[in-house]
């Protein structure tokens, strides 16, 4: 995986060299990636629960919007307060895709969750006022209080119960409702990767009656 992320910085910037007129072609075009096997975890309720029971309020805030959008963690970092009208929040695009605007009835409540961490200095202030790498810190201190109180020193559990931020987006994806309307809660331009990469777990499907009824294969008494 290192490998291929590696290979995606580098296809970037050579795209960019070629944009510039630097180069004439991007030299690792062709190159294949490496075989990756998608990520499985997914975290349930009840773990989440336990998590949150370790997290200070910076972090349950951020993981409300996050779980009432779906946002990436970079996206959710660059959230201005005019970004949000009071129904409805703005989110810049990520990854080629286009701007998304959510709402609903879940999201007044998750702002104002953020809202009471980091009240609103100005329309420009960031709504999540803190850096990345202090995001990433907070999260592993609370994960690493997680991981002891759930699992203890037993090296097996702990691995087990470990799950990563980015697993809240494949949480996000898995319960809802139908493929698209994950899809447009993740922003992606195809429906493909959010089924492939980010629903997790069995696939949950009503079973057929009818031509079994039909043929009064059931017995109903």
């Amino acid at each position: 995986m290192s490998a291929n992320r590696d290979l995606a910085v580098l296809s970037i910037l050579f795209r960019r060299a070629v944009a510039a007129g630097l180069i004439g072609a991007n030299p690792i075009r062709e190159l294949r990636r490496n075989p990756e096997k998608p990520r499985t975890r997914y975290v349930s309720d009840a773990e989440l629960q336990l998590f949150l029971a370790h997290c200070g309020d910076p972090l349950r805030s951020y993981i409300a919007l996050k779980l009432t959008t779906g946002l990436r963690r970079g996206q959710l970092l660059r959230l201005r307060w005019s970004d949000w009208d009071g129904r409805e929040l703005r989110a810049p695009a990520a990854k080629g895709g286009r701007e998304t605007i959510y709402s609903g009835a879940g999201l007044p409540a998750a702002m104002r969750a953020v809202e009471r961490t980091w009240p609103p200095l100005r329309p420009d202030a960031p709504v999540i006022r803190i850096s990345d790498r202090a995001l990433r810190g907070r999260w592993e201190r609370a994960m690493r209080r997680h991981l002891k109180a759930v699992a203890g020193a037993d090296a097996a559990a702990r691995e087990a119960a470990n799950f990563t931020e980015h697993d809240l987006r494949a949480k996000v994806a898995t319960d809802s409702a139908d493929v698209r309307l994950a899809q447009a809660r993740l922003g992606h331009t195809s429906s493909a990767v959010t089924e492939a990469v980010y629903i997790r777990g069995p696939r949950r499907v009503t079973a057929a009656r009818g031509l079994a009824a039909q043929l009064d294969l059931f017995d109903d008494g």
